[in-house]
């Protein structure tokens, strides 16, 4: 069974910035980081205004795949590997180096962000600090599954929670 990465779509739900009053999804931006650089380039990102009145999740990040990103395939040689096919290249990667990291940044001086007011933040174990490349300490935190990302495919959710405002 193929997997085609241009119909899966992951969602991350942020609360914005500090010095977020008069900002909207147009302020923020989505960079990427992956060992593997195909990973990065075949990547879209669209934000978003969020869920209306849900501090938490004021903005929404969708991260989705170009057209021909390719797809992935079981693979029979290994559970721990996976094949990639993209429109010029077929890899076996293993699926411990499948991840890529996305950091949000804001276009508005002084608002900076805190990842802790994200609905779709969990708090995981830091292994170890490294250097962000503007020379800030960034954490290297442990990859752990996180069901307050939503993850669709074909436009149907198949793992994760949505949030949902709930007034009380």
């Amino acid at each position: 069974m193929s997997l085609y990465l241009n119909a899966l779509k992951l969602r991350y739900y942020f609360a914005g910035g500090a010095n977020d009053k008069f900002a909207n999804a147009s302020d923020y931006i989505a960079v990427c980081v992956s060992s593997e650089s195909f990973i990065c380039e075949d990547l879209t990102f669209n934000i978003t205004e969020g869920v209306p009145g849900m501090d938490s999740a004021k903005y929404m990040l969708e991260i989705g795949f170009k057209e021909k990103s390719g797809y992935l395939l079981h693979n029979t040689t290994g559970p721990t590997t996976a094949m990639i096919t993209t429109v010029s290249q077929t890899q076996e990667l293993a699926y411990s180096d499948l991840f890529f990291t996305v950091a949000l940044e804001s276009r508005i001086a002084y608002n900076y962000l805190d990842i802790n007011n994200d609905y779709s933040s969990i708090e995981t174990e830091i292994v170890k600090y490294v250097n962000g490349t503007d020379g800030a300490k960034l954490s290297e935190r442990t990859n752990v599954p996180d069901s307050n990302i939503p993850v669709y495919y074909n436009d149907e959710l198949i793992a994760g929670v949505t949030p949902e405002w709930k007034k009380y």
